[in-house]
């Protein structure tokens, strides 16, 4: 499952939806699983090309562990809510869905 952000606007929303909800942490459908550096959604295997809003320091692909980020998680308290996370974590997440304008 994941979401694409198209544009600042579009990440602002799920920021605003999620700010009162019960998890301060999701998972989206961007990874890097495939190349490490090269950030996707999972769902279209499209890059990341009109928006992104990476914690700073982040991606590192270093969860202090030893262990490969290749998974994109949202924080919902940060101003820039991205940052790589080790996948086989347990955590809540946003679906994709077809906007229609």
């Amino acid at each position: 499952m994941s979401v694409v952000f198209e544009s600042d606007l579009g990440s602002q929303g799920v920021y605003t939806s999620y700010q009162w909800g019960l998890a301060a942490k999701f998972w989206t459908g961007g990874t890097d699983a495939d190349v490490e550096g090269n950030w996707i959604w999972s769902m279209t295997g499209k890059p990341f090309t009109t928006f992104e809003s990476w914690k700073t320091g982040e991606p590192n692909n270093d969860d202090l562990r030893g262990k490969e980020e290749h998974c994109l998680e949202f924080i919902r308290t940060l101003s820039k809510p991205w940052n790589d996370s080790v996948c086989n974590l347990t955590k809540p997440f946003i679906c994709e869905k077809n906007a229609f304008y």
